[in-house]
């Protein structure tokens, strides 16, 4: 991989593993179902030795995006780092951070944005690369179920931190675009490229629907960001560094 690229792989759900310079970042890996490599949307965790620094994200305790088997990566590697947040159990290995907490691991910065679910959602700055994970940040509808202040309450804290985020520059954002919301299933990822404008949005958090995300990458045509559709496991694709970039939004 030449200098100044990203090699993104689909792990499954909501996890990703960000491949640069020799270095791993891990976001939200908790599908540890059996031996395999990145390319089968597996880590395999005598693999991490080949790597120079290992970061580890987990964003919330949900068991979808928390799997504590991860503890087991530090014995293969002295250089994995975990960074996780606040709410998982005690005993869990890493840096806990809340929302507006900022700390630095394996040469990635890294600040927590709130979530409108449990925890937070990460933004990381890696070998000139600005990334963002929303965790379970998102516009979460729920129309047959709430009520009309619940739903207005929703919208008002989803913005909210949406408007937290503007003015820093994204090149790479993994964001939810989940059908269990029915025809508003996308309203938070659409809203999300409008006003922040990342260069490349991955959809996550689709329940194992391909269709959604199908059906998202159709309906965000015009918008002037990528959408990159990764559905199977070890999907992947590289993303490099515009020549400008460093020009470009403000450090975290």
């Amino acid at each position: 991989m030449s200098p100044g690229t990203l090699k993104v792989t689909y792990l499954y759900h909501s996890g990703f593993a960000v491949e640069t310079g020799g270095n791993l970042l891990l976001f939200d890996y908790w599908r540890d179902d059996g031996e395999g490599s990145l390319a089968e949307g597996r880590v395999d965790p005598e693999s991490l030795s080949s790597y120079g620094e290992v970061v580890v994200f987990v964003s919330h305790a949900h068991g979808d995006h928390y799997n504590p088997a991860i503890g087991k990566f530090m014995h293969y590697n002295k250089n994995v780092h975990y960074v996780i947040s606040s709410d998982l159990p005690p005993g869990a290995a890493g840096e806990r951070l809340s929302p507006g907490m900022e700390t630095e691991a394996g040469g990635a910065r890294v600040k927590a944005f709130g979530s409108t679910d449990q925890g937070v959602s990460f933004y990381v700055e890696y070998a000139g690369f600005r990334i963002f994970h929303a965790g379970d940040l998102n516009w979460w509808h729920w129309r047959d179920q709430s009520t009309s202040r619940e739903i207005d309450e929703a919208e008002k804290d989803f913005k909210n931190v949406v408007e937290t985020l503007k003015g820093n520059r994204i090149d790479v954002a993994f964001f939810p675009v989940d059908p269990r919301q029915g025809s508003f299933y996308d309203a938070g990822a659409q809203y999300f490229a409008l006003e922040l404008k990342p260069a490349e949005l991955v959809p996550m958090h689709f329940q194992e629907r391909a269709d959604a995300v199908s059906a998202f990458v159709r309906r965000a045509r015009g918008s002037h960001v990528k959408i990159r559709e990764l559905t199977v496991r070890g999907q992947s694709f590289e993303y490099r560094l515009p020549e400008n970039a460093a020009e470009e939004g403000e450090p975290i």
